[in-house]
């Protein structure tokens, strides 16, 4: 015989299902097929039929896989931004763009050929001492003509652009970025 429990629906702060020493914490229904979870009267977590969304970082002791052939892992919307270095400012000009994913716009400078290399400065607070930063240039300007890398710090992330042509390139390119969290101990 199968036996069913019906609560209330409950709110954040007062949950529909919770526990008599922590009356504040525990599951309520958010909307229709919509469940939450509430900590010390805060939302900590909403289960749907499709997703899980979290308020804080999730750890595992295990790892975090993506089943899906399009999903993937990544950034959501929110988490990019947008950066330029300003017309006629030069290649070398730093930027603040606190995201931890996005784009830098460089100025059109020249670059000289045969493997001359600028260096620019991004100050992020996203960005922290072993983190690696995965940079490449999808479009404007001459894709395959530079060779782009980037390195982490406290605070700052700092892009080291090659030309590898013969010729000087005068191209505002534009340089996608991510940061992958990284530690070493």
């Amino acid at each position: 015989m199968a036996y069913k429990v019906i609560v209330e629906s409950g709110a954040v702060g007062v949950p529909g299902m919770a526990f008599e020493a922590d009356p504040d914490s525990g599951l309520y229904l958010v909307s229709e097929a919509v469940i939450g979870v509430t900590l010390a009267g805060a939302q900590v977590a909403r289960f749907t039929a499709s997703s899980l969304v979290l308020a804080g970082t999730l750890e595992t002791g295990g790892s975090a896989k993506s089943t899906s052939a399009t999903g993937g892992v990544g950034y959501a919307t929110g988490a990019g931004g947008t950066v330029a270095q300003g017309s006629g400012s030069g290649k070398a000009t730093a930027v603040t763009l606190n995201n931890v994913c996005g784009e830098v716009t460089m100025d059109g400078a020249a670059l000289a050929g045969n493997n001359a290399v600028v260096t620019f400065e991004m100050t992020n607070s996203a960005a922290a001492e072993g983190d690696l930063v995965l940079v490449n240039h999808p479009h404007a300007g001459t894709v395959g003509a530079y060779v782009i890398t980037a390195d982490a710090d406290a605070g700052h992330i700092h892009f080291h652009v090659t030309n590898i042509t013969h010729g000087s390139l005068s191209e505002a390119i534009v340089l996608r970025f991510a940061i992958i969290k990284g530690v070493t101990s």
